[in-house]
C-alpha cells in the first residue's frame, strides 16, 4: 500500500505556504476559492536573429486565494489565504516545442501555518500531441 505522500489526490499544496502539505489522513473535507487573472502585456510574436526560439505572449498574471479547513472537536475552522503576482513568457522551441516560462510572487498571510513569501521560476511543457 502507498503511503498518503505517494498517492497524489491524498495530498494538497497551497501556494504561499512552502514546504506545508497537508494529507488527506489530516483533512477529510478542504474548501478551495480561487481567483486567477492573466492580462496580456506584449503580443511577440517572433524569434531572435536565426535562434532556434520563437516568443509568442508575455503575461501579467495575478491570484487570491483561500484554502478553508472545516471545524474539528479540537479546534474551529481554519482559513489559510494568499495571494500574488508574476510574468509568464509563452514561446516555441524548434519551432514545434510549447513552452511557458514562468516567475511568481507567493504570499502567504497565516505565519503561524507556515505563510511566507516566496518566488518561484518554473518552466511548463505543454502537450505535443
Amino acid at each position: 500500500d502507498a503511503t498518503p505522500g505517494e498517492r497524489s489526490l491524498d495530498s494538497l499544496q497551497m501556494r504561499g505556504y512552502p514546504g506545508q502539505t497537508i494529507y488527506a489522513t489530516r483533512a477529510r473535507a478542504v474548501t478551495i476559492g480561487s481567483l486567477d487573472l492573466q492580462l496580456p502585456l506584449a503580443r511577440i510574436f517572433r524569434g531572435y536573429q536565426t535562434y532556434p526560439f520563437f516568443f509568442k505572449n508575455l503575461y501579467a498574471t495575478g491570484f487570491g486565494e483561500v484554502t478553508a479547513f472545516p471545524p474539528s472537536s479540537r479546534s474551529g475552522m481554519i482559513t489559510l489565504p494568499s495571494a500574488g503576482g508574476g510574468l509568464r513568457l509563452s514561446e516555441d522551441i524548434l519551432l514545434n516545442v510549447p513552452l511557458v516560462f514562468s516567475l511568481e510572487y507567493q504570499k502567504g498571510f497565516r505565519a503561524n501555518y507556515g505563510g511566507t513569501g516566496e518566488l518561484r521560476f518554473s518552466i511548463l511543457s505543454q502537450s505535443l500531441l
